[in-house]
C-alpha cells in the first residue's frame, strides 16, 4: 500500500508516508495537520483508542477525516472480509468521537455510486 501510494504522491513534497500501526502511530505531538482514515475504523477493534491515540499529534487546528461505511447489516463482510464492525451509525460515530476527546464539525453521507454493491459511505470531519 505504501508503495502505490509513494507512485502517486512523489510529486508533493509536503506529504510523508510512514509504516506503522494504528494502535501506535509513528507520529510525534503536534506533528501533522491532517490525518486521513479512509475505509479503515470498521476493521479495527477499538476506534475510538485509534482516534485517541491520533489525537496528540495533530496541530492546533488540525483535522480528521474519516471515510467510512454507514451501519449495515451484511453479516457476510465479518466471515468474508474480516470487518470487526458492521458500519458506524451517525449516533455510535459521536460516541467514538467523544470518547476521544474530539469534535465533529462535518458529516455527510455521500452520495452512493450506482453501480455500487456495499452500503453507504459517510465522510466525517473532526476537530480538537
Amino acid at each position: 500500500m505504501l508503495e502505490a501510494a509513494g507512485k502517486r504522491l512523489h510529486h508533493y513534497p509536503n506529504v510523508e508516508l510512514r509504516a506503522g500501526e494504528l494502535e501506535v502511530p509513528p507520529l510525534e505531538k503536534e506533528e501533522v495537520d491532517i490525518v486521513i482514515f479512509n475505509l479503515v475504523l470498521h476493521l479495527i477493534d477499538s476506534p475510538a483508542h485509534v482516534l485517541r491515540t491520533i489525537r496528540p499529534a495533530l496541530r492546533d487546528k488540525g483535522r480528521v477525516v474519516i471515510v467510512d461505511m454507514v451501519a449495515h447489516d451484511r453479516e457476510d463482510y465479518r466471515r468474508t472480509m474480516g470487518h470487526v464492525s458492521l458500519g458506524f451509525s451517525e449516533h455510535s460515530l459521536m460516541s467514538l468521537i467523544q470518547e476521544a476527546s474530539l469534535k465533529l464539525s462535518n458529516y455527510q453521507i455521500l452520495s452512493p455510486d450506482l453501480d455500487a454493491t456495499g452500503p453507504a459511505l459517510f465522510v466525517a470531519t473532526l476537530t480538537l
